[in-house]
């Protein structure tokens, strides 16, 4: 008995009309759809998924992973003539500030300034700005 495989195209959603269109590298069946000409195997397990990287910030095109670093990820525009780089943190793979290390006061609490006023004039004080 064989198995009746129910195909739909995954581009146009055509149900009806494919033509068989050999086979995959791992043997499974490839079809070509007769509305949109696309190529696909319903049946391979290893269909490669799209990855959500960001878009292009520049031209707001797909991107790809150019280098994958332990810190942050280096993504290009696929646009050719753009060919812009871009970075993204990995916010999972910085360690938490340790606890020991703090000493004094480490809570903003009921103090007269908010804490991005203190982070601010610190900042400012590191870099020399006042003096």
């Amino acid at each position: 008995m064989q198995k009746i495989v129910s195909v739909k195209c995954p581009k146009c959603n055509n149900k009806h009309s494919f033509y068989r269109y050999g086979k995959e590298t791992f043997g499974y069946q490839k079809y070509l759809c007769r509305n949109c000409n696309h190529k696909f195997a319903p049946d391979n397990p290893n269909l490669r998924t799209l990855k959500n990287y960001p878009r292009c910030p520049m031209y707001n095109k797909a991107s790809f992973l150019h280098h994958d670093h332990k810190y942050y990820s280096n993504y290009r525009c696929g646009d050719k003539k753009c060919n812009h780089s871009f970075f993204f943190p990995k916010t999972n793979s910085i360690l938490p500030s340790s606890m020991s290390n703090l000493v004094g006061k480490t809570d903003f609490k009921n103090m007269p300034y908010s804490s991005h006023v203190i982070l601010c004039a610190l900042s400012m004080f590191y870099l020399g700005k006042f003096f």
